[in-house]
């Protein structure tokens, strides 16, 4: 037995044919780019994943556990027979003033197929929002809004104008808005919308500022910036607005082509300060198209949007001009990070379903604001934006929504990230 045995041991044990050596190079390390790649995303990585998805695993875990889902779904939306619904409201913005406040709803109020909604945050006196909206609905999806609004904030942060305005440093200035319009939409057909609104809207400025930075009114005082075109210089203006959208996609936004066109020509009916009578139009348009990727909710987006601001008589009023940054695009940075006169932004969007009423949700956008008509476009200087969070589905009218976020400089100057952004709250009316 052991004779039969040994000569198959012998090879087993007989060492393996080495690879023949045709004078290749010895195998390297990680590529340097993915090396670097890896390193300048890790902050983001460990936000996302020890600020977002572990604690979010937990609250799964323990809302399963005492069945939260059935809980949320009586307390968050307007069933057949529920008629009223309010609900509290939070928003947490690192970089200016939180809010605390409430939404309220009353479905069939007065009339039947109307809804009166109001919504109201505030941080006292210095932060104050207040929306009071009243949508009738009639024949198949056409719509009827009134809505009125009053804005009171000392937090607006302004960083200069162009591609190319600096992070640093951040000026404030401190404003009062009031707004009433009326708006109706009406469907041509099953995809096809025509909007129109008329708006009246007064607004002014305050001396005040906050959270330690300096004014702008400081800063143009100490000529260390220009003054932006209209600061100091309110308005009262009636701006309408037409638009007409094409959508193909599902009702649950899941796949399909979608494209709108848009201009809102504005009057001001006075001419306070040094400023005259002034008027201005802006206009824009988006296109994009979204994909199920497996038919189970995990949907891949690519929006494109383009918008401009241009003067009818005198300069357009630099609040009144293109704005990057907030909760729609480039969410990286702050609300009026960028202003100039037109601007482009392309934005790719994957959603999934993590939990019941509980999205995930990662975009990544780049573009930037140019000058008149896109002048000095340069998908060089475009700026990178992207953040991750988790979202409710729009509910009654409120979006919770908590995400992380990061956008950089110009890609010709490093595009190394200069902003860093934390949201949590709802986004009401």
């Amino acid at each position: 037995m052991a004779a039969c045995l040994g000569p198959a041991t012998s090879a087993l044990a007989a060492p393996q044919k080495q690879p023949m050596d045709y004078g290749a190079p010895p195998p390297e390390g990680p590529a340097a780019p993915f090396v670097v790649g890896r390193v300048a995303l890790f902050p983001l990585w460990l936000i996302a994943e020890y600020g977002v998805r572990r604690p979010f695993a937990f609250l799964v875990t323990t809302a399963d556990r005492f069945q939260w889902p059935d809980d949320v779904r009586d307390v968050s939306a307007l069933d057949d027979e529920q008629k009223f619904f309010v609900s509290p409201s939070l928003r947490i913005d690192v970089g200016v003033r939180s809010m605390i406040g409430f939404d309220a709803y009353w479905r069939d109020a007065v009339v039947k197929q109307n809804t009166l909604g109001v919504h109201f945050g505030t941080w006292g006196s210095p932060r104050i929002d207040l929306v009071v909206t009243d949508t009738y609905r009639f024949h198949w999806d056409d719509t009827f809004v009134v809505q009125g609004s009053i804005d009171r904030r000392d937090d607006s942060p302004y960083y200069g104008i162009g591609p190319r305005a600096p992070s640093t440093p951040t000026l404030r200035y401190a404003s009062a808005q009031a707004a009433a319009s009326l708006a109706f939409d009406h469907k041509l057909a099953r995809t096809f919308t025509a909007s129109a609104r008329a708006r009246l809207t007064s607004f002014g400025y305050r001396g005040d500022s906050c959270c330690g930075d300096a004014s702008v009114a400081q800063a143009i005082a100490a000529g260390t910036i220009p003054a932006p075109p209209g600061f100091g210089d309110g308005f009262t203006a009636i701006a309408t607005r037409g638009a007409l959208a094409i959508d193909f996609r599902t009702p649950t936004h899941s796949k399909g082509f979608h494209a709108s066109l848009w201009g809102e020509p504005a009057f001001a009916l006075d001419s306070r300060g040094n400023a005259g009578r002034r008027s201005w139009v802006t206009y824009g348009g988006t296109a994009g198209y979204a994909l199920d990727l497996t038919g189970t909710r995990r949907v891949l987006s690519l929006t494109l949007d383009a918008e401009a601001a241009d003067p009818i008589t005198g300069a357009v009023p630099f609040v009144e001009q293109v704005t990057l940054g907030g909760d729609a695009r480039m969410r990286g940075f702050l609300s009026g990070r960028l202003v100039d006169r037109s601007a482009v932004v392309v934005t790719a969007e994957y959603a999934w379903p993590i939990w019941v009423y509980l999205d995930g949700v990662v975009h990544v956008a780049a573009g930037n604001v140019f000058g008149p008509h896109l002048e000095g476009f340069d998908p060089s200087i475009f700026r990178l934006s992207g953040d991750i969070g988790v979202r409710t589905p729009n509910i009654s009218g409120n979006l919770f929504e908590i995400f992380v976020a990061a956008a950089t400089e110009p890609l010709d100057e490093g595009g190394h990230i200069s902003s860093a952004r934390f949201f949590l709250g709802t986004h009401g009316m």
